[in-house]
């Protein structure tokens, strides 16, 4: 029996609003920051509590989708759970007690066996299956409908959950997530590309985007030479085919110029990654030019979708991580505020668009999950030098 807790949550003022459309509002005094940073912790830590009491089935041992828990499929979706597993690493970043470490491994624990498919994907031209992570739990065989950008998306964050806990069980997951696209997910006969899922629906951007991060990932934490090859691959391929010179962003696929702002951000993190990794300070520039063509063409009141827009804020916050540029955080920090003050319903959750408008999905985990992510990564990240009074 699940009941909505009345929390209360401080509404914090709302930053300026930029100049244009696309520049991120200046960051205000330093106490006013660290003051807001603290209120968005907190609404995180309390958030992911209230979600287990919310969305957990308790005869399934895991979450349902949606509240009332209804349908034939009432379980999490793998898309669902890569939100909520994202903002229990930001959660164990922003607060990294035993307790919040804890929270962060039942779930990857559980996770990891709900979810992985040891015959998922079939190896071309032989007679083979690789393990793969398929879209709901417990789904296992051959015939499985599966997605490469699923795998992508839920091995960054068992990569994240190796860097929060140490247990290298969660840095081989994340392997087995790559290598399931790698080995099976390569539209060879049609000049390359990451399919988007195991019936070669089309060929995605959100597939080689969180994959060729997930390798350039893997490669600095292992320096293995194929993870290297494969993030090499995946860039120059999307870079030769998927790449709109006027935008200076990537398209959605060769047939669809949509521009998605959650695809570019991983594809700059993997430049960035690489270049770090590797020397190769052309990299660095890529990474930089296409941050800085992702905030020129994409509002700084970001309004994809809190799905979307919270993985594209994740990795332009590792951005700024990497290269100090403060617009990168400040950007994050706007929409963490936008979604604080108008993105709960009045009863502890945070089910609204960013802007306060009723969401289609709103009752969804990942819709609740995903904002719960940004107020965390926000929290973790260290502010820049922000001015003073």
């Amino acid at each position: 029996m699940r009941k909505a807790l009345g929390l209360v949550i401080p509404i914090l003022a709302l930053a300026a609003a930029p100049a244009r459309a696309g520049e991120p509002p200046a960051l205000p005094a330093a106490a006013q920051v660290s003051a807001d940073r603290a209120q968005l912790s907190k609404a995180a830590t309390d958030g992911v509590r209230l979600v287990k009491n919310m969305w957990w089935n308790s005869r399934a041992g895991w979450y349902d989708e949606r509240l009332n828990g209804s349908g034939s499929h009432p379980l999490a979706s793998i898309w669902s759970t890569v939100h909520l597993f994202n903002a229990l690493n930001a959660v164990a970043a922003a607060d990294h007690t035993r307790f919040h470490v804890r929270m962060l491994e039942n779930f990857a624990n559980r996770a990891d066996q709900l979810y992985w498919n040891p015959v998922a994907g079939h190896v071309p031209h032989t007679r083979r299956h690789v393990g793969g992570y398929s879209p709901y739990p417990n789904w296992r065989g051959p015939k499985v409908h599966t997605y490469y950008d699923d795998n992508g998306w839920l091995g960054l964050a068992f990569f994240n959950a190796w860097q929060n806990a140490g247990k290298r069980r969660y840095l081989k997951a994340a392997e087995r997530a790559f290598a399931f696209t790698a080995v099976t997910g390569w539209a060879k006969q049609l000049g390359g590309g990451v399919w988007w899922d195991t019936r070669h629906t089309s060929r995605s951007s959100e597939g080689i985007a969180s994959n060729a991060l997930l390798a350039a990932l893997l490669y600095r934490e292992t320096h293995r030479a194929g993870y290297l090859r494969w993030a090499r691959v995946y860039i120059a391929w999307a870079n030769g085919h998927i790449w709109d010179p006027k935008a200076q962003l990537y398209i959605r696929d060769p047939h669809s110029a949509i521009l998605m702002a959650y695809v570019q951000s991983p594809f700059m993190a993997a430049q960035q990654v690489l270049c770090e990794a590797t020397g190769d300070q052309s990299r660095c520039a890529a990474a930089q030019a296409l941050a800085e063509a992702s905030v020129r063409h994409f509002p700084a009141a970001v309004s994809h979708g809190p799905q979307y827009d919270s993985m594209y804020l994740q990795w332009m916050l590792f951005q700024y991580q990497q290269d100090h540029d403060p617009r990168w955080y400040a950007l994050a920090y706007y929409n963490a505020k936008r979604a604080l003050s108008n993105s709960g319903d009045g009863t502890g959750l945070f089910v609204r668009d960013w802007d306060g408008d009723a969401l289609p999905n709103g009752d969804t985990l990942q819709a609740e999950t995903s904002t719960l992510s940004l107020f965390a990564w926000v929290a973790a990240a260290p502010p820049p030098q922000a001015p003073s009074p």
